[in-house]
């Protein structure tokens, strides 16, 4: 999920007491895939050096890694940021005593087999397995190493060359929205469930603060064309469109007219919403808005609808609502919100 800066809001909330949507996905699928330790749930973002923008990128953190009411169990993984969990995949010991430390582990492991008659060493080997493999160059830390991809690949999504121009009196930088859409695919390829990533400086009011239409356009318009016609040139490639689904989205709209500055503002009664692959269908305008664009006119769609969407495409919502103890919050989902019927 690529989020900007949507779909017609009022009235409801991608974040709240029922967590974000990579959360949600998170609670009903479990916080790791069982065969690679790698984490469900990803927030990818980009450094951002601007001293105005850096708020931004903060709060964009904290909203789209948000559990709810999940617990902090089911808060993103952020590879770029602090927390325990980055903390943890660091190796702060020699390698050589690390190996000491798993041949103790494992012979303290084949003591207690001969006590537990129950089959749950089993699942600690398993489990123990997987933290030793993210520490020592698993699965996880793989997927997050560039290096290794091929460069060809690695060349088309670099968007290094296109100028991403933010604070009017800083200096412009560089776009690294081609190299964040690599990194989640490649977590997607090793089990990862749901990757937001976050693409600020959306913002055009023209304002001083802020770029106005045709430069901030400018800006955020041709990294995003780049690097999304990379992104689905490789899922094509690999053989994953019909399994990766990507959307792109924004908390609000813009105003429809320009102001008196060249920009534009907030809006909150329209924004548009892309969604590509995941085995929909394809090639198709669902909706239309008014003349001006600024509000739907036909049926709008909603962000419970959107979830929805997304939760009938990635998951078997009849064995979902089977599951033992999972929360109403998550089964009002497949109640309150319409799955859009033209993508299905």
């Amino acid at each position: 999920m690529l989020t900007g800066g949507t779909v017609e809001p009022r009235g409801d909330n991608m974040v709240g007491d029922s967590g974000s949507i990579g959360s949600l996905h998170a609670r009903i699928r479990g916080m790791n895939d069982p065969k690679t330790g790698m984490p469900t749930y990803a927030y990818l973002e980009s450094p951002e050096i601007d001293e105005f923008y850096i708020h931004k990128f903060l709060e964009c953190a904290r909203l789209g890694s948000l559990p709810g009411g999940l617990g902090p169990s089911y808060a993103a993984f952020t590879p770029s940021g602090a927390g325990t969990a980055v903390e943890n995949m660091s190796l702060r010991i020699p390698s050589h005593r690390l190996s000491d430390r798993q041949q103790l582990l494992a012979s303290l492991d084949r003591l207690k087999r001969h006590t537990d008659q129950t089959g749950t060493m089993v699942g600690i080997d398993r489990f123990g397995q997987q933290a030793f493999d993210v520490i020592n160059g698993g699965a996880v830390r793989k997927a997050l190493d560039l290096d290794s991809e091929e460069a060809r690949v690695a060349a088309r999504y670099d968007s290094s060359h296109l100028k991403v121009h933010r604070y009017q009196k800083s200096q412009d930088g560089a776009s690294t929205l081609g190299k964040l859409l690599l990194t989640a695919r490649r977590p997607c390829e090793a089990g990862c469930g749901f990757v937001t990533v976050a693409s600020g400086g959306w913002d055009m009011h023209g304002d001083g603060n802020n770029p106005g239409v045709l430069r901030g356009s400018e800006s955020v318009a041709k990294p995003l064309d780049h690097a999304v016609s990379a992104f689905l040139e490789d899922v094509h490639d690999r053989g994953l469109s019909d399994k990766i689904l990507l959307v792109i989205t924004g908390e609000f709209g813009r105003t429809p007219r320009i102001n008196g500055a060249g920009g534009r503002d907030h809006w909150g009664g329209i924004c548009p919403l892309v969604l590509a692959g995941g085995g929909l269908k394809m090639g198709q305008v669902v909706g239309q808005s008014t003349k001006d664009g600024g509000e739907p006119a036909t049926e709008p769609i909603r962000i419970r609808d959107l979830m929805a969407t997304i939760t009938h495409t990635v998951f078997d919502v009849g064995q979902m609502r089977l599951q033992v103890g999972l929360p109403e919050m998550i089964l009002r989902l497949t109640q309150n919100g319409q799955p859009i019927d033209q993508l299905l």
